[in-house]
């Protein structure tokens, strides 16, 4: 396992979006759980400019549904 220890939160959400659009170009059938709050807003952010862009496939059929 390796360990990044980004400098700036900018840095860790750039991070934090290839790893989970590299997952979803690997297995577009995949089953993400995202967290949900402020802090990872800003992967969220990265990964909507790249749909957006039409740098990511988006899964087909997306389902939202939050566990409190």
């Amino acid at each position: 396992m390796n360990f990044i220890e980004p400098n700036t939160y900018e840095e860790l959400s750039a991070r934090a979006s290839a790893i989970i659009c590299g997952q979803v170009a690997m297995k577009p059938q995949c089953v993400l759980g995202l967290a949900i709050g402020s802090s990872p807003l800003g992967t969220y952010e990265k990964i909507a400019e790249k749909n957006n862009a039409g740098r990511l496939i988006a899964a087909r059929y997306i389902r939202a549904r939050a566990i409190l």
